[in-house]
């Protein structure tokens, strides 16, 4: 099963079956029907030309769900997330129970919303999603299954926002205390699991610590000859000799 998004303001949210999978020739296309509202029980209805020879395929199907500039989407564990840039919304499609939901929606965040201009989404084993802003602060935001996070460059994480959606906020709005932080960061990524640590909550310290400072301090990157540069600071490459 393969899902699409559709980058138009009342776009679609379609799936295509292969007749044979890995053989994307020949399959059905079908688009997602339901009411207006953003969470609920769904259906699929086949699309009669996916050529849209004469008719755009978003409007081949009555009743098909509009979707406001469909964007990235990501498939885990049998949900199917993804972006619609025109609302600042990340939905879930439940492919189990064929249902609907939203995790994130910008105008349901009290004060000022941390992710606005969704755009590429992708996901971790952890089941943290990540989404690239393409306006906004221009800043990769992370959603975790409980709560929505900002994450800028390397430095820790600022104050957590409730997202929506089911499974998708439970109401946590207070900082990370330094203990948080740790005990989070001490959680080892696959990586270093294959590595070994005698003492993660000693590696976690270590590591965010080495991040505060680094966010305090942007030149205090150890033991690199990284530059950091603003755009007004780019310089004109140099073509290699022919």
């Amino acid at each position: 099963m393969i899902h699409l998004t559709e980058d138009e303001s009342n776009g679609c949210f379609y799936r295509f079956r292969p007749r044979n999978w890995g053989n994307l020739s020949a399959g059905t296309l079908e688009v997602l029907v339901v009411g207006a509202a953003t969470s609920g029980p769904v259906t699929w209805a086949p699309v009669p030309d996916p050529s849209a020879a004469s008719t755009s395929t978003r409007n081949q199907i009555s009743g098909a769900k509009r979707f406001n500039g469909g964007e990235g989407c990501w498939y885990a564990g049998g949900t199917c997330w993804f972006t619609t840039k025109g609302d600042n919304r990340v939905w879930a499609y439940d492919a189990v129970d064929q249902r609907i939901s939203l995790a994130y929606d910008d105008s349901l965040v009290s004060g000022t919303a941390p992710l606005t201009g969704v755009d590429n989404i992708t996901g971790a084993r952890s089941g943290d999603l990540y989404v690239a802003e393409d306006g906004g602060d221009m800043e990769i935001c992370v959603i975790t299954p409980d709560v929505l996070t900002r994450r800028v460059k390397k430095g820790p994480f600022l104050p957590r926002v409730p997202a929506v959606g089911v499974g998708y906020g439970n109401g946590m709005s207070d900082e990370l205390s330094d203990q948080e932080r740790v005990e989070s960061r001490a959680h080892l990524l696959p990586e270093e699991a294959a590595a070994g640590s005698d003492d993660a909550q000693a590696q976690a310290d270590a590591i965010l610590t080495e991040s505060d400072v680094r966010e305090a301090d942007r030149n205090a990157a150890p033991d690199t000859v990284l530059e950091r540069r603003t755009s007004d600071q780019t310089v004109t490459p140099v073509e290699p000799p022919d």
